[in-house]
């Protein structure tokens, strides 16, 4: 009888808990299989390849709380314990979001899937820890700020200065720097540390610079739009936001498809289908139109894979390319052991 009555007041909410994850599963399943299936080896050669560590998982602190700071991360988390048991307690919806939470880690854990050992991959594979981090925190800062006096004003105090420390060092600065066509790069989202940030390190390590991006920052700051050559798909080998950030001018891609090369890794065919206004075509020199780039740069070879099948194959490339624009655009304006420039004529 005892079991009857807890199934008569649990029994609804079952059904409607299986009803939405059977529901959802479908759905997913719509989207994941038609690819893993097509490449069916694909999932299987990208399981097991790689397992989240300690320092993974401190990345991805950071990452959900949205700070590089450690004392900032911190003080959040402190304010996430203590209002943590007082939301499981209020919120239905929050003991499933930590129960999903937990089964997805160990999901993770288990398969192992690929690149999982960045931060930023197993953040994202547990996103839905922000809303509860973000929650929690709320209700801990409410219960020390009702703790009463002396302490409330303590804690007031506390939390005004962290909050001034969070803002201070908000890696927003950087995203929303202007001009920055380049948000979405994996040197801005790998890990919010800079000291923890491998990308940042291995494009100063690997990437050499040119005096030609200072020159640039001597013009009024976004009066210049220049594309650059050649653009590579694995963003951790382009230097866009650096440029940007050394000279204060606008720096989009220059695709050369249909210019010195077809079908090439990362670029599309300028065929109207994908109107991208943060790429210009090279092929467009030759075509007559009118909306060009200020200034037009090919940068060489990328000087570590030098001598290998890699590095032979960018110069190759390089070298067509360099050969096809000269014929058209003469020699450059600005020369170094880094790029080549040319200053397009209006």
């Amino acid at each position: 009888e005892s079991a009857r009555s807890l199934f008569s007041r649990t029994g609804p909410a079952l059904r409607r808990a299986v009803t939405a994850g059977v529901s959802a599963g479908l759905l997913t399943s719509l989207l994941v299989l038609p690819p893993a299936l097509s490449q069916h080896a694909r999932p299987a050669w990208k399981a097991g390849s790689s397992n989240p560590q300690w320092e993974t998982l401190a990345g991805a602190i950071h990452f959900w709380l949205g700070t590089p700071s450690l004392i900032c991360a911190l003080a959040l988390l402190g304010l996430a314990l203590a209002g943590l048991i007082p939301l499981l307690r209020l919120s239905r919806v929050s003991r499933a979001v930590l129960l999903g939470l937990g089964l997805t880690a160990l999901a993770v854990m288990v398969v192992g899937p690929a690149s999982v050992n960045h931060s930023v991959t197993f953040g994202r594979y547990l996103l839905a820890a922000i809303p509860l981090l973000a929650l929690a925190a709320a209700l801990g800062a409410e219960r020390l700020l009702q703790s009463g006096k002396p302490w409330s004003r303590v804690w007031m105090l506390a939390l005004a200065s962290v909050s001034v420390l969070y803002l201070t060092q908000s890696p927003l600065r950087d995203l929303l720097r202007h001009p920055n066509s380049h948000t979405s790069h994996s040197v801005f989202q790998i890990d919010f540390r800079r000291d923890k940030n491998k990308i940042l390190d291995y494009q100063k390590a690997t990437l050499p610079a040119s005096a030609f991006w200072e020159r640039l920052a001597g013009l009024p700051r976004n009066s210049q739009l220049i594309a650059a050559a050649p653009f590579y798909f694995e963003s951790y080998h382009w230097d866009g936001p650096r440029w940007e950030r050394r000279s204060q001018q606008r720096v989009v891609p220059a695709f050369l498809d249909g210019f010195c090369a077809n079908n090439r890794n990362g670029e599309v065919a300028d065929s109207g289908r994908f109107p991208l206004h943060n790429a210009y075509w090279l092929s467009r020199l030759e075509s007559g139109s009118d909306k060009i780039p200020d200034w037009l740069v090919f940068t060489n070879p990328i000087p570590r894979f030098s001598g290998t099948p890699e590095g032979n194959e960018m110069r190759s490339e390089a070298e067509g390319c360099l050969q096809r624009l000269k014929q058209r655009l003469g020699t450059p304006d600005f020369q170094d052991d880094v790029l080549q420039a040319w200053r397009l004529p209006r």
